[in-house]
């Protein structure tokens, strides 16, 4: 997703459901079999953790295709120059299939490019381009559903908990925090509109200081809130501690990372429920074989992400590694 991790997480089982038709198989086999094609991977090159966790999945499933693809992977260089220079070269290449996880836009050009050249390409984690559009530079896009996972806190709130006030929103202006508001949104607006009165807070990015700083004017303002949804784990964080320190009960949905400071206060009890944002890379591996066969692989495929709450937050904090942060 946008932007750099800046906490460690909790990396999930990897996800082989994909969504719109066509699942990429898994592959039987064996590793002497004969390569029926290259695949380039170009990763965004960031070193924080769930960047690290991200990289150790795509290996594994790499793994399992090993006996139909030729794997290469090439490091992007946490840059966005240096990452178009790393799909041109990756393009000269001429391998049959590339994976980009872009760093930003300024590489889907060269996206285009290789899909004209005719190279099946899979664009992954950051959509940027709407589908509802032609536009796309890409063969097929996975990623995580942002819109589908940001509209389960609402939900929860009023269909499982039996709640209803004012709702304040800590945005994040970055791409995934766009496409997660829009997500919240309109599922408030669709069909909990009289029972969720929404208040647009201050965009505070990934500054855990700044969205405690936030939260606790606004907490001192004497304004009404009843729940507060945040779009990011330092967010998510900020939130909480002012909360904490305001001495007061208010319900927090947080949209993340897997940061285990989140896992942790949803422990005990101090942020009400979180979802993780899944990558897109591992399960889109499973795809590659499809690819080369050129059998029909979905457009986009959104991965769908559960409510982590303290009733199951053990099971993820148990089944889950949790990389040094």
């Amino acid at each position: 997703m946008t932007g750099i991790r800046s906490w460690g997480i909790l990396a999930l089982p990897i996800i082989l459901l994909v969504a719109g038709g066509c699942n990429g198989p898994k592959s039987s086999a064996s590793s002497d079999s004969t390569p029926t094609g290259t695949v380039i991977y170009v990763s965004t090159g960031w070193t924080d953790p769930w960047s690290k966790t991200y990289e150790s999945q795509m290996d594994l499933a790499s793994k399992q295709i090993a006996g139909e693809v030729k794997f290469e992977k090439v490091d992007g260089g946490g840059d966005p120059q240096k990452q178009i220079k790393a799909v041109d070269d990756a393009i000269g290449k001429k391998p049959q299939v590339l994976m980009v996880s872009p760093i930003d836009e300024s590489v889907l050009p060269e996206l285009a490019r290789a899909k004209s050249a005719g190279i099946f390409v899979f664009q992954l984690d950051r959509c940027y381009v709407p589908w509802t559009t032609n536009k796309s530079p890409c063969n097929s896009f996975y990623g995580a559903d942002l819109p589908g996972i940001a509209s389960g806190a609402p939900f929860y709130y009023v269909s499982n908990l039996r709640q209803k006030g004012t709702g304040l929103i800590v945005p994040d202006s970055s791409a995934d925090g766009q496409e997660l508001l829009l997500g919240m949104q309109s599922s408030i607006k669709a069909k909990f509109k009289g029972n969720i009165t929404t208040v647009m807070g201050e965009d505070c990015g990934t500054d855990e200081n700044k969205a405690k700083a936030f939260v606790a004017s606004y907490l001192k303002s004497g304004k009404p809130v009843d729940v507060i949804f945040t779009m990011n784990d330092a967010a998510t964080l900020g939130a909480a501690e002012a909360v904490k320190e305001a001495g007061v009960k208010k319900y927090i949905f947080g949209v993340g990372n897997g940061s285990k400071e989140v896992y942790d206060a949803v422990k005990d009890g101090t942020v009400y429920a979180t979802s993780f944002i899944p990558p897109g890379g591992p399960t889109a591996l499973g795809a590659v074989p499809s690819a080369l066969k050129h059998e029909r692989i979905p457009k986009n495929s959104f991965i769908p992400s559960g409510m982590i709450l303290q009733k199951n937050v053990d099971q993820y904090l148990k089944d889950s590694s949790v990389p040094a942060s």
